[in-house]
């Protein structure tokens, strides 16, 4: 493991720590600030680019039409 990558996923691990007590509270608008963080460091470590978690998440929320969500809950359309 490279320095570098010891030393983001140390960081990654103590601002989860800070995430965890702050949405205990009533500092959630803070810990979703850390939590985006946390996900530009895990980012960086893994050498995802920006564009590469935006199709990700554009082919996740992609609609699909009510009889093929039923077909995979195995629900029928009535």
């Amino acid at each position: 493991m490279v320095d570098s990558d010891k030393r983001l996923r140390s960081v990654i691990s103590s601002l989860e720590d800070c995430r965890l007590r702050l949405a205990g509270g009533a500092n959630r608008d803070a810990a979703q600030l850390i939590g985006m963080a946390i996900l530009q460091l895990r980012m960086r470590l893994h050498h995802i680019a920006d564009s590469e978690l935006k199709a990700l998440c554009d082919a996740l929320t992609q609609t699909k039409p009510d009889s093929d969500l039923n077909e995979a809950s195995g629900r029928s359309a009535s």
